[in-house]
Formats: C-alpha cells, structure tokens, sequence
C-alpha cells in the first residue's frame, strides 16, 4: 500500500491541470448542485418542471475550467488532437445537426436551444475524455475518483435509508426527502411508507444506475490489481455499493447488477469469492467473521422480504401503477410522433406531451420512460437515426472493448429501453458520453494496432 502511495504522489506531480480538474469534475458529478433559472414553461399549472429549467450544475464549472487549460495546453505545448472513432464521432455530429434542426420545429425554441447547448457541451466533453484517459495511469486514477465518490454516496444513501428522510445536505444537492412528503419515491415495509434511498441523486433510479456501473468498475479494479490492502479496501466499496443499491428498490437495476455483476465476477475465475474464502479466510477467526457476514446478510433479506416482495409482486395493483401511468404517456406519445414526423424540438417532450394529457394530473406531464421513443419524438426520425447510429458502431467495435466497458455499454443499452434519463438528466448525459468516448478511445486504439 505504501508502494502505491508513493507512486501515486509521484504520478501528481507530473499531472497536467486539464486532468486535474477533469478528477474535480468525476468527484462532483454525483452531487446535483446546481444555479437554476426559471424559464416561460418551469411552472406547468404552478407544478416545478425541472427538464424545462435552465441549469448551471457545480460539475460544469469544473468541466470548463478543465476545458480552459486543456485548450492553453493545445495552443502552447502543441499537442496532437485525438477523436477516437471517426464513425462514432460523426453520427454524434449528425445528431446535434438534426437537433438544430429540430429548433424549427420546437413549441419552445428557448428550451431547444439550450438542450443544443448541453449537447455542444456533451459533444467537447467527449473529445476531451478521449485525449485525457488515452493513458492507462490517468484511467485507473479517474476510475478511483469515480468509486470513491460513489463510496460517499452509498453512506449517503443508507443514512436517508435509516432515518427515512433528507440528511440536510442541499449545499451538495440532496433532495428534500420525508416519507410524507408528495413526489418522493417510497416503498412500503411492514405497513408502513419508507422512502428509497437518493443519495444526491434526482431520483433512486439514478443512483442505483451509477451504482451498477460502480460495481462493474469495483470489479475490474479488484481483478487487475494484487495489493491485498487495496484489494480489501475495494471489497468494502463493493459491500457498501451493494447495500446502497438495494435501498433504492430499483427494480431493473436489481436485476442488471446481479446479471452482470454475477457474470463478470464468474468469468474473472478467481476474483472477489475466490480471494475471499479461500485467500483472506484461512484462519478460524477470518472464516467466523466470513460466517458472521453471511448470517446477518441472510437475516437482512429475510428482514426485507416483505419490502421486496412488495415490489416485485406481479399480482400486486401497486406494482403495475408506475406502468400503467408510463404506457398512457408511451401511447400519447406515439400521437405526438405520427403528427410531427420531423420531432417536437429537442426538450419539448414535456410541453407537447402535457397538451396530449389534458385532463390527467399534471404531475403526468413527464418524459416517456424510453430514450429510444424520446428521442424519436423531439428530434424526428433522422434523430433517432443518428442516435442509433452512435450506439450501432460501438456494438461493431464490441470486441474491442475492455472487459468492464462492454458490461457498462451493456448496462447503459438496457437500461436506455426503461429510462429517459440518458437524453434529458445532466448526470446521466455526462456517463452515457463517458462510456461512448472510453468506447470510441478503445476502438480506434485498437484498430491502429490491427495489421491491414
């Protein structure tokens, strides 16, 4: 460990300030700090609608810091530019041309400029990821920043679990959360109304996203590294990401990590069962704690089985309200596709969407839980085109990819057919283009290295 130490303070002492605040931003992207200002549609019926807010998050602010001495360093040092993947690049530049053309189209040309500015800065923040984690010390040092963080979410995130309520943490951008408050996602154990854990997160689906992709990372980390205290502090990461995703009673995130998280740790062979029970646990003492653990993990799903039972129930009508909502706007939605052919205008869906549901609740004035649909509907077809495009030539490079970058794409993919949080959540946004620039860095890597 002291080894590692050293050589990490000997790595920052040559790190170049663009990398730096590059780390600053992946430390803060969890936190949904943000400035907000209020648009013509913020207020539907006098019902907050943050998709049509105008929002500075804290994390930008240390993406374009990164992005200002990455531009000094290209015009003094005179360093070379790389895109990655010129097929993935060019159907994202296809993308934002169809999005500006979408403007024409918009309810709200406000909001659809603004949506094509976040997608300018997506566009740069993708060029720039593949020019700052091109070397293999400046991933692993990123990767650790990410699981650290998410290591201060996941504490986070059992708190508000055990106190049922926000822990007062809005400088960093916690929701106000209370299991009588209205709009906050909760689930009921024993009779009684719970909330799911946020973190600082906008909803729990987010966090438990960000905590599937975190184990996947845990993962690989722990099966390239043989530093059995950096190894042990990765198993407290892993046990402290996994209970927190369990508090978020994510149904399909449930279901991903035990997927994916299950596969990767078998194909691994030996890592985190093999380390643990036949490495670290030799001596009695090591193997009754190991007993200990499983015992209180037994008892903490007979505890919760119940709550999960609750969820998961097919027969309950509680489990089918959330989709009963959803497919009525999937079904207002396809209206608005079949009459505006060219898209609404991108970050209009909720404005054109609350026209539709005239006379339904306000609050179901939301996006549709696809990002396929989604960005059908806002940007047209030659949108969708482009968007599928983008995630069309990365599957073409698949084998290509590093072990845990194809099960995050994999996550992400499946993910895009429940949420719509991959094309209209900042945080979101920002992984989805994090995955496609790491994606698009191993391609072209990789294809330079193929003899013709």
């Amino acid at each position: 460990m002291k080894k590692l130490f050293l050589k990490s303070i000997s790595y920052f002492n040559n790190i170049s300030l663009g990398f730096l605040f590059l780390l600053f931003f992946s430390f803060s992207l969890v936190f949904q700090k943000k400035m907000s200002f209020y648009g013509d549609h913020s207020f539907l019926e006098g019902r907050y609608v943050d998709y049509l807010t105008y929002s500075l998050y804290a994390f930008e602010i240390f993406l374009g810091l990164a992005f200002v001495f990455w531009v000094l360093e290209f015009m003094f040092l005179k360093k070379k530019i790389v895109l990655g993947d010129k097929k993935i690049l060019i159907s994202i530049l296809l993308l934002v041309a169809v999005s500006f053309l979408s403007l024409f189209f918009a309810f709200d040309r406000s909001i659809s400029l603004y949506y094509i500015v976040v997608l300018l800065e997506l566009l740069i923040f993708y060029i720039f990821v593949i020019n700052q984690l091109q070397k293999k010390e400046n991933l692993f040092i990123f990767l650790n920043v990410f699981l650290f963080t998410m290591l201060l979410q996941s504490i986070i995130a059992i708190l508000q679990f055990v106190l049922n309520r926000s822990l007062g943490l809005s400088l960093l951008g916690e929701s106000p959360l209370s299991a009588d408050l209205a709009g906050v996602a909760k689930t009921i154990i024993y009779g009684a109304k719970h909330i799911r854990s946020y973190g600082t997160f906008p909803h729990p689906n987010i966090l438990a996203l960000f905590l599937t992709v975190a184990g996947i990372i845990n993962i690989y980390l722990f099966k390239i590294t043989n530093n059995k205290k950096y190894r042990s502090y990765l198993l407290v990461l892993f046990l402290f990401s996994t209970l927190a995703l369990f508090l978020t009673f994510s149904r399909i995130a449930w279901v991903l990590a035990l997927v994916f998280w299950g596969i990767y740790i078998v194909k691994s062979k030996f890592l985190i069962f093999n380390f643990v029970i036949f490495k670290k646990y030799k001596n009695k003492k090591n193997f009754a704690l190991l007993i200990l653990f499983v015992i209180i993990l037994i008892a903490g799903l007979v505890y919760f089985a119940p709550a999960i039972w609750w969820r998961m129930n097919p027969f309950l009508s509680t489990t089918w309200e959330s989709l009963d909502v959803r497919l009525i706007v999937f079904e207002k939605s396809w209206i608005l596709i079949k009459s505006h052919i060219w898209g609404i205008g991108i970050g209009n869906f909720v404005i054109a969407i609350a026209y539709q549901l005239a006379g339904y609740p306000v609050w179901m004035a939301e996006p549709v839980h696809n990002s396929f649909v989604l960005v059908l509907a806002e940007t047209g077809f030659l949108g969708l085109l482009c968007f599928l495009a983008i995630l069309f030539f990365v599957f073409l490079g698949f084998k290509k990819l590093p072990d845990f970058l194809k099960y995050i794409f994999l996550i992400t993919f499946i993910y895009m057919f429940f949420d719509h949080c991959f094309w209209d959540i900042r945080q979101t946004q920002f992984l989805l283009f994090l995955v496609l620039a790491l994606a698009s860095l191993s391609i072209a890597q990789k294809s330079s290295h193929t003899p013709s």
